[in-house]
Formats: C-alpha cells, sequence, structure tokens
C-alpha cells in the first residue's frame, strides 16, 4: 500500500541498541517501511514513530484554493499509526505529546513550502500555475497577516510499539 507522507521518523530502541532512519517520501510503501524495520529490530524491542503537527494545519490556512490548484487530485489524508496497525504491521504500545512551541514563518517562505509537497511542485503545476497559485495564496494570506508573518504552534510526538508480521 502507497500513501503520502508529510514527515515521519522511525527510531528503534533495541536491547539498549539505537536505529533510526527517516521517510519523507511522495508513496511511502508501508510493506517496505515494515521491513526496514523488521530488519533491523530484535525479538522484543520496540518500534517508535515521531511525527509532528502544526497548528493552524498549513491546508487550511489556503482552504479555498488548495483543490483548484493541487496536481494529486487523488489525495486523501489518512493516520499512518492508523495505516500501521489497520494493515497488522504495528501494535501500539503508547503515545507522548509535547507541549506546542512557536514557529514563525514569512509568508513567502510558506507559500515556498507548498512547492515541496507532491501536488504542489513546481514541475507538476507548471511555471504559469505555480505563480498564479503564489499569488492568489498571499492575497489570501496578507489578509490575515498583514506584517508578512504567520505564527505556527508545533507540536511533536512519539508513538511506540512492536513491529508485527503480516
Amino acid at each position: 500500500m502507497h500513501v503520502e507522507t508529510r514527515k515521519c521518523c522511525f527510531v528503534g530502541l533495541l536491547r539498549g541498541e539505537k536505529f533510526s532512519f527517516c521517510q519523507r517520501a511522495i508513496d511511502f510503501d508501508l510493506e517496505v517501511g515494515y521491513a526496514m524495520s523488521k530488519g533491523r529490530s530484535t525479538k522484543g524491542g520496540y518500534l517508535a514513530i515521531v511525527k509532528h503537527e502544526t497548528m493552524p494545519d498549513p491546508w487550511s490556512t489556503l482552504s479555498e484554493i488548495i483543490a483548484r490548484y493541487r496536481t494529486d487530485a487523488g489525495y486523501r489524508p489518512y493516520d499512518m499509526i492508523e495505516a500501521f496497525e489497520q494493515y497488522g504491521l504495528f501494535q501500539k504500545v503508547g503515545e507522548r505529546m509535547t507541549a506546542p512551541v512557536p514557529f514563525v514563518q514569512s509568508i513567502d517562505d510558506y507559500i515556498e513550502s507548498y512547492h515541496s509537497r507532491s501536488g504542489f511542485s513546481r514541475e507538476r503545476m507548471g511555471s504559469a500555475q505555480a505563480a498564479a497559485f503564489d499569488q492568489e495564496a498571499r492575497n489570501i494570506l496578507l489578509k490575515s497577516h498583514s506584517d508578512g508573518m504567520i505564527i505556527f504552534q508545533v507540536t511533536g510526538s512519539i508513538v511506540w510499539g512492536f513491529p508485527r508480521g503480516r
């Protein structure tokens, strides 16, 4: 099964030894991720999945234009932990979340960050559509952020459990 991810890091604690790999991908294969973790783990070792959330959600700030500009019309949101559990690849044992930390970003940097996402890459959008998106997004964001800066709250979380075989 392929799923779109924003960012996810896998960290394993194995009898006092650590392993890790990070994956940022447009098409992350759950089976490959599982195999990578299983191949590096030992019996009884935990698999920890580290992720972050941003508030406001980056998709909500420009929700009125997202559907019109995105090039991956088939995208559907998902919860990766839920997906791992649904496919029998993971059994959750615990979870912890950090307190929110402020993160300040300029409107221009924020708009540019969209182009690092699969549905908004400049290659897929083309220069004319990317420029139109940038201008429309800038106009929307300046209405509520007249100083040109956006303040986000970022939290981190870690979920740990056991990798499971299929």
